[in-house]
């Protein structure tokens, strides 16, 4: 956990990594150390590591389809698509109880333009886990990116209107951008930042900002 909360929070990976070995000289063989050591360094920016380190978590838990689905989102972090794309498919057509493959299928299709396959996996995600704001953001994207503006405006205006709930900026962002409104997903992305939300760990790896990378302004958030 304390490896964890330091990639998650502090996105200080060097110091999360050191955590991860500690951890696994204690217990080389547990499958959830592994596991997290993999999203850690996928969020990092370590794609062949995480994708080793969740072979490993793998082969030490077969059964696990919650770590096949891991493996899946890590493929889009490190920005190879179909190979993502592919992967989740094939563990919801053997597990399609794993629900949060479902969201993360959307995200995938979304970044690769896939947006009508995008909206029918958000829509199922959002079926199956409830209204949770990473699952609208990326079916407002895909809304956003297929002309549905009044649908993508929905859900912008559901994740940023509920009072006494606490909804990380970086969704609203995710819409923005795929609104096409550069200077308001930027400003959501600079909120992020000064609130410390957990998710602007993403923002270097998830794949639907491909297009603003190259905006310095963008580039220093993803630092």
């Amino acid at each position: 956990e304390h490896a964890q909360m330091r990639w998650q929070c502090d996105y200080d990976w060097l110091t999360a990594e050191a955590e991860f070995r500690r951890a696994l000289e204690l217990a080389p063989n547990h499958a959830r150390v592994w596991y997290w050591r993999g999203i850690g360094a996928g969020s990092g920016g370590d794609h062949a590591a995480s994708l080793d380190y969740l072979e490993r978590a793998e082969s030490l838990d077969p059964l696990s389809y919650f770590i096949r689905v891991a493996r899946g989102l890590m493929m889009y972090y490190a920005n190879r698509l179909p190979e993502a794309i592919a992967r989740l498919k094939d563990v919801l057509e053997l597990s399609p109880d794993q629900v949060t493959g479902y969201w993360i299928l959307g995200m995938a299709q979304g970044a690769a333009g896939e947006y009508e396959d995008s909206i029918r996996n958000s829509e199922t995600a959002v079926h199956y886990l409830g209204r949770v704001g990473r699952a609208l953001a990326y079916l407002g994207f895909a809304y956003a990116r297929v002309g549905r503006t009044a649908d993508a405006r929905a859900v912008l205006a559901e994740l940023e209107g509920r009072p006494g709930q606490y909804v990380p900026p970086y969704f609203g962002a995710v819409v923005l951008h795929g609104l096409g409104e550069t200077e308001a997903a930027l400003a959501r992305l600079q909120r992020s930042l000064a609130e410390r939300d957990t998710m602007l760990r993403d923002l270097r790896v998830d794949r639907v900002w491909e297009s603003l990378r190259a905006d310095p302004r963008f580039d220093a958030l993803a630092a």
